[in-house]
């Protein structure tokens, strides 16, 4: 075989070869990039300011009966579950029932519904009612 048959498969091996090391960099960073990167864990400053709202709607003096608070925030659904899970545990609530879409707590003669809905184009809606002044009854039948 002379030297001019032998260099197409030169070629061709190393060819090879470099698509092989691109395939293996490719796989790599998409591994590497779907297991670090899974949405908005954190939020910026204003956005932690309106999801504070409605917990500063819960402690401040002479609050109503019954508030309702609709929020947008730029979060998955599970980050602002548990940020109210901690934040009211935080403040001495007790926590009744706990979904995926619902978490409910009761503290004295109060209740706390956050009501989550599905995420939509980077945006998740959700609800957050305070009720005031609740009866016996009516924590009782929270409660079950």
């Amino acid at each position: 075989m002379d030297e001019t048959e032998k260099r197409p498969w030169r070629w061709i091996h190393r060819a090879l070869i470099t698509l092989g090391a691109l395939l293996v960099v490719f796989a790599t960073v998409s591994f590497i990039s779907t297991r670090l990167y899974q949405g908005p864990q954190t939020l910026d400053r204003a956005q932690q300011r309106a999801m504070a709202i409605p917990l500063w709607l819960l402690k401040r003096q002479g609050a109503t009966r019954a508030e309702t608070a609709f929020l947008f925030v730029a979060a998955d659904p599970a980050f602002i579950r548990e940020w109210y899970l901690r934040e009211l545990t935080n403040d001495g609530w007790t926590l009744i029932t706990a979904t995926p879409r619902r978490i409910l707590f009761v503290k004295e003669r109060s209740a706390v519904q956050i009501t989550i809905g599905p995420q939509r184009d980077l945006l998740t809606p959700y609800q957050l009612v305070y009720l005031n002044g609740l009866t016996k009854r009516q924590l009782t039948d929270l409660r079950k």
